[in-house]
């Protein structure tokens, strides 16, 4: 009866130190988890606000390009305006 016992304390030892294993490899397991989302979530907030920023640059330098050509269009109109005025 007593090597009964001493199987039956053997195996629960066992099976408790498995969950604390399991549970610690989960806890692990999920700090890493969370850990590389809040990276990523950085990485993409950071990609985001850069493209966005990039894209407010072109934006303006296509509004400047096209503020200059149309200046002079405005120019070549004008002068083509004076130009058959004075004949």
């Amino acid at each position: 009866m007593q090597e009964v016992d001493n199987s039956k304390y053997k195996l629960h030892k066992k099976i408790d130190n498995e969950r604390t294993d399991k549970s610690l490899k989960l806890g692990a397991f999920k700090d890493s988890t969370t850990s590389q989302l809040k990276k990523q979530h950085k990485y993409i907030e950071e990609f985001q606000k850069e493209a966005m920023a990039e894209f407010m640059r072109l934006r303006e330098r296509l509004e400047h390009e096209m503020d200059h050509r149309f200046d002079q269009q405005d120019e070549i109109i004008d002068s083509l305006s004076q130009s058959i005025k004075t004949f």
